[in-house]
């Protein structure tokens, strides 16, 4: 198919009429873009769209999640046609659609496992869970053949929106280092001149010879660009594991530490339990069959203590008022005994 100009396809993605309420330039230049949206299960997400000269770079931004077209930094890989440069090439399609087949599909198939890390999507979420969410019940439908915007994003989102998702000069910086890293310089070669030019005894040669047909190969410029990728992304490897081991001293610290918090954080919740446990014993109301039982037994006994008191008294022939002191105390605490089993029975 005939290539697309860059400028036809912007024009088709930022003046798309479901897309353009939604889409804001984040960026120093027209790279750049971000477009909210919401899934069917009422999460917002904001898909930033890079497209400078090769094919656009898609990226869920202020999330993790996990889903089949999102690899581990939340790029989109799944979609066919933005996977290579080839491929982009090769679908016809305007960046307007492409956009928007990858709006509808996260519509309809949402990420799992979504946890916000921006809070400007936090908010925008807030805005925009109450009304979708209320008429998502209420109609029971599907997401519809074109994609969702409320009309909360056209009215109200975007100076919201502008406000908390600043892309700084540091941002689009860093965004052009991980596309530098993420395209293979050149496509595969289709044709080896170096090898048509060949007579037919030279290529037998090289075939016969595995020895001779690895140094030609590997001295072909596109080997060579292949063989330094490979070393330049070995020596990543081999430095990002070493940066691994020299804070595993530190992870199993760390470990530790959260493994001595979490026993005793076990500790004081046992702890709490019993003396919640304890609390509830002592707090509920007294039962009332215990209760009048041990008036009864204490009532019995003032009587009994008062009796023995007057019974001394008139053995003994002791002070007036002392045994009047003496006994009207113990008679007070008995009619005391006895008025409280009255009202706990008429009660």
């Amino acid at each position: 198919p005939p290539r697309i100009p860059r400028a036809t396809h912007l024009e088709s993605y930022l003046n798309d009429p479901t897309l353009k309420p939604s889409t804001r330039n984040v960026g120093t230049d027209d790279s750049t873009h971000d477009t909210v949206f919401q899934t069917k299960d009422a999460h917002a997400l904001i898909l930033r769209v890079h497209f400078k000269h090769a094919s656009p770079m898609m990226t869920l931004v202020g999330v993790t999640a996990t889903h089949p077209w999102i690899d581990q930094r939340m790029r989109i890989t799944g979609y066919t046609a933005i996977q290579s440069d080839r491929t982009w090439l090769a679908s016809g399609i305007t960046l307007g659609k492409a956009v928007n087949t990858v709006v509808k599909h996260f519509q309809l198939y949402p990420p799992a496992n979504v946890h916000i890390t921006d809070p400007g999507l936090q908010q925008i979420q807030q805005k925009m869970s109450s009304p979708v969410q209320q008429s998502y019940r209420v109609s029971h439908q599907p997401v519809h053949s074109q994609v969702v915007v409320p009309e909360v994003v056209e009215s109200d989102l975007p100076p919201h929106f502008s406000e908390v998702l600043v892309f700084s000069e540091n941002d689009v910086a860093a965004h052009e280092a991980i596309l530098s890293t993420m395209h293979i310089p050149s496509s595969p070669p289709t044709s080896f001149p170096e090898i048509d030019n060949m007579e037919a005894s030279e290529v037998n040669d090289l075939l016969r010879n595995e020895k001779s047909f690895k140094d030609y190969m590997h001295e072909m410029p596109f080997v060579k660009s292949m063989d330094a990728i490979k070393l330049t992304k070995n020596m990543e490897t081999h430095n990002m594991a070493k940066t691994n081991l020299e804070k595993e001293e530190e992870l199993n610290s760390l470990h530790e530490e959260v493994e001595e918090l979490q026993n005793s954080l076990k500790e004081k919740v046992t702890i709490c339990t019993e003396l919640g446990e304890e609390q509830t014993a002592l707090c509920k109301p007294a039962d009332k069959k215990k209760t009048l039982k041990k008036l009864m037994i204490g009532k019995k006994d003032t009587y009994k203590e008062s009796e023995e008191i007057a019974y001394n008294w008139i053995k003994d022939g002791t002070d007036v008022t002392e045994f009047i002191d003496a006994f009207m105390e113990t008679r007070t605490v008995h009619h005391v005994r006895a008025a409280k089993v009255e009202i706990i029975q008429n009660s």
